[in-house]
């Protein structure tokens, strides 16, 4: 028997560049939050060892799931 098991998180980057360097009087704090991209992961693992990964910057919503479970199954259908 192979049990499979599938989870999807995300990483989410910031900087917090909100102070800076200026000439005396001036307020210094920046207005803006300054984002990066964000990483998205599914990961599937098996029993037996072997690990099957995808990475995008896209939201992970059900079209993304559909496709991942896609390619896993043509990619065990392979093996």
């Amino acid at each position: 028997m192979r049990v499979i098991n599938v989870d999807e998180s995300w990483l989410n980057s910031m900087t917090f560049k909100r102070h800076a360097w200026i000439k005396a009087g001036k307020g210094n704090a920046r207005s803006v939050k300054e984002l990066s991209t964000r990483v998205s992961f599914i990961a599937a693992i098996d029993n037996r060892g072997a690990s099957y990964i995808s990475l995008g910057t896209a939201n992970t919503d059900s079209g993304v799931m559909v496709a991942f479970f896609s390619s896993l199954a043509k990619q065990l259908d392979a093996e």
